[in-house]
């Protein structure tokens, strides 16, 4: 069994919390309280995987690996800078919806 404890990577903080949000499939945020920052998602889903925000190309071809998909090394890395701004956007998104839903009184 390997364990592993998330820690932000901006400032080494362990005190996260997870932001779950349930769409077409269900995606954990994970936020540093500390700092606010986006630490890691991951889709609920063995397709998607899991992508590591601050561990960059190495993160995301592990998650690759994990899903038993197959591409070449052009591909992944074309695709991956364009996955990492993605889940920066939807992570705004979550951010703007969760001050809307718990700032309404």
């Amino acid at each position: 069994m390997d364990l592993h404890i998330q820690q932000c990577q901006k400032c080494q903080s362990r005190h996260v919390r997870n932001i779950l949000v349930r769409e077409d499939k269900d995606v954990v945020y994970v936020q540093c309280e500390s700092c606010q920052a986006l630490v890691a998602r991951y889709i609920l889903d063995n397709e998607q995987g899991y992508f590591h925000l601050g561990k960059g190309y190495e993160s995301f071809l592990r998650a690759q690996e994990r899903t038993g998909m197959s591409l070449s090394t052009r591909s992944l890395i074309e695709e991956f800078p364009n996955l990492e701004k993605k889940i920066l956007e939807d992570f705004d998104k979550v951010e703007k919806a969760l001050e809307i839903k718990y700032t309404k009184k």
